[in-house]
């Protein structure tokens, strides 16, 4: 990323040892998106850069004399937005024609947050950073908006850190304590969002101030001898713990954080002539801003193949392409895009580059509704509608992101229906709950009654307490339990027969769907392309499959269960994958149904639990 790439001279010690520190980062990052496990914890660049970043505005500020606000987001704008632009611009326009359409609508989604500088707010919303499956080539984008949140916020931390450093040291602390909380509540919050992250901007920011003010001295004087040898160190201890320390430990990342900013406090000292590593730390440095925002796209592009997401570069030849494209693309972004803007004074083209960018995000948004099919064959038109066919927050989104649920302590259920009446119903089970949830809270509310929906989708077992809760706290009538084929355990179905039966609520169970061994839209659409088969099943095997469950389901109390094997909506002989009426798939990957499945299911298990629970329905 680099945010800050002065000009480099060979005399200026300082640059030398923070270009290094670029140039480590980068690679970080850069050999984490290929895939490579040496740097399974090259995600820890980014931290780097923030501190790397505080360090910088604090100098450029600290020197500004005249119209500090002003020439200080000047100089920020000319920095990073036009070759951010540019290169979210020609990346979603080259993304659009070759993905599918359901990945163009990802894709023209992700370019408007991009532009509005919210990158790093809709990935939060979204899946986390290291999930697999969806197309995001502008992922690393996020780092991004969180820099530029910070720059504008710059000039009040710095303003706190000139009248009252007990206050400064007061926020970083508290900044600490958030991330480090976090990351045991919420890590996609502690990753994503500023609060969270303010802490690694101003451990740059204190050194900077440090030794603007001769305070360093000693710190200094103690790091002058080891400090080249502390960059490599760095950077090896960070290949050594990723064998053995787990992903979200944040002290890994503090101790990252604090490295750098020993190194930003004894740069410069002792120099002497440059190596070979030097000067390619150097080169690499100088590119590091052009060099983030090229390389994840282009590895995408290198490594695209239809509903995968964002996949690693396959053997050599691919690994090969990848680094030789991003890099020429980070040459000539840097050399005619970031260098001739940077030295551009007028305020007018910025802005007007601008909101022509923001202007373009917004017409590829509204009008993708009507263009994302473009081009696109009817039959692969409804593969990539089932993608898009599944009912995605369990809750809500508010409810889907932790941090907010256990601040507001919110109950561990919601209403699904409009109303309050009738019965109450109560779903819970994993996943495949949430995806039955849509088509089977319409049939509730046409009967008359009302379905909540138990937000946690772990298994009964580790929240049988919050499920008992919730059936007492909201009246419970009646329990649908709805999972993936060995989700649950038996002992724990069994308990929680025991406490319905004490309090007269009778417990649906809706048996496991077909499940497949890989993307139902991604093997049709391999079938439709390249001609190869789909293996289809048949209910014999997944009868010898789930033989063991079902027959224990089968075993449960009647007059408490109520067990319902759904193998026969889905397998007369042959299992299908395809709803006849509108050929869209009945899975939106290898085991959730689509709203379309999930339809077909319910249209079929509805009329047997209303049948056998008529009286007790309507009373």
């Amino acid at each position: 990323m680099g945010t800050e790439s002065n000009s480099i001279n060979k005399n200026s010690p300082v640059i030398l040892e923070i270009q290094l520190l670029r140039a480590v980062a980068i690679l970080l990052v850069i050999g984490f998106h290929l895939g490579w496990r040496i740097f399974e914890f090259g995600f820890l660049g980014v931290d780097i850069f923030f501190v790397i970043s505080g360090y910088f505005m604090y100098n450029i500020y600290f020197r500004l004399t005249e119209n500090k606000l002003k020439t200080f987001y000047l100089k920020r704008i000319k920095r990073l937005l036009p070759a951010f632009l540019f290169t979210t611009l020609i990346g979603t326009l080259f993304f659009l024609t070759i993905a599918l359409p359901f990945e163009r609508t990802l894709l023209v989604t992700h370019n408007l947050y991009s532009n509005l500088v919210l990158s790093n707010f809709y990935f939060w919303s979204q899946n986390q950073y290291f999930t697999d499956g969806e197309l995001r080539p502008f992922l690393n984008f996020w780092s991004l908006a969180l820099e530029i949140q910070f720059y504008l916020i710059f000039p009040l931390v710095y303003k706190i850190i000139m009248r009252s450093r007990i206050a400064f040291l007061l926020i970083f602390g508290f900044s600490l304590l958030i991330y480090s909380t976090l990351n045991y509540i919420s890590p996609e919050t502690a990753f994503f969002m500023m609060p969270a992250r303010l802490w690694q901007f101003q451990m740059g920011m204190l050194v900077a101030y440090l030794l603007s003010k001769n305070e360093a001295a000693k710190i200094i004087f103690i790091f002058s001898k080891i400090i080249k040898f502390s960059i490599w160190l760095f950077f090896f201890l960070i290949l050594l713990f990723s064998q053995f320390i787990e992903q979200q430990n944040f002290m890994l990342n503090v101790l990252v954080s604090l490295l750098t900013a020993i190194i930003l406090g004894s740069s410069g000292l002792n120099q002497k002539s440059l190596n070979v590593v030097d000067k390619v730390g150097l080169l690499i440095g100088k590119y590091s801003y052009s060099l983030y925002l090229t390389h994840l796209p282009v590895i995408t592009i290198i490594s695209y193949e239809p509903f995968k997401g964002n996949l690693f570069p396959k053997g050599f030849y691919q690994t090969f392409v990848a680094i030789f494209l991003f890099t020429g693309c980070a040459l000539v972004l840097h050399h005619l895009i970031e260098q001739p803007f940077r030295s551009l004074d007028s305020i007018t083209i910025l802005g007007s580059t601008y909101s022509i960018s923001l202007l373009v995000s917004f017409i590829l948004f509204v009008s993708m509704p009507s263009l994302k099919n473009f081009g696109t064959p009817e039959v692969i038109r409804k593969i990539s509608a089932g993608v898009e066919d599944g009912y995605k927050y369990r809750c809500g989104l508010l409810s889907r992101i932790e941090i907010l649920h256990e601040l507001t302590g919110r109950p561990n259920s919601c209403l699904l229906t409009k109303n309050h009446r009738g019965k109450n119903f109560l779903l819970i089970g994993n996943s495949h709950a949430n995806a039955i949830q849509n088509e089977l809270r319409k049939a509730v509310e046409n009967s008359g009654n009302s379905l909540f929906l138990v937000r946690d989708p772990s298994p009964i077992s580790l929240q049988f307490k919050s499920i008992t809760e919730e059936v007492k706290r909201n009246e419970i009538s009646f329990i649908i339990i709805h999972s993936r084929f060995g989700s649950e355990k038996l002992e724990s179905i069994r308990s929680l027969g025991e406490f319905a039966k004490m309090i007269g609520v009778k417990i649906i169970l809706i048996g496991p769907v077909p499940t497949y061994s890989q993307s139902v839209p991604y093997a049709l659409y391999k079938n439709i392309s390249t001609g190869q088969k789909f293996n289809f099943k048949t209910r014999s095997d997944f009868e010898a499959t789930y033989f063991e469950e079902i027959s224990s389901y089968k075993s449960l109390d009647s007059r408490t269960f109520l067990y319902i094997d759904v193998l026969e909506v889905f397998c007369e002989f042959t299992c299908t994958v395809v709803d006849k009426n509108s050929g869209i798939p009945l899975y939106f990957d290898d085991h959730h149904l689509t709203n379309v499945g999930a339809k077909k299911l319910v249209n079929s298990v509805w009329p047997k639990i209303y049948s056998s629970y008529y009286p007790l329905i309507n009373s």
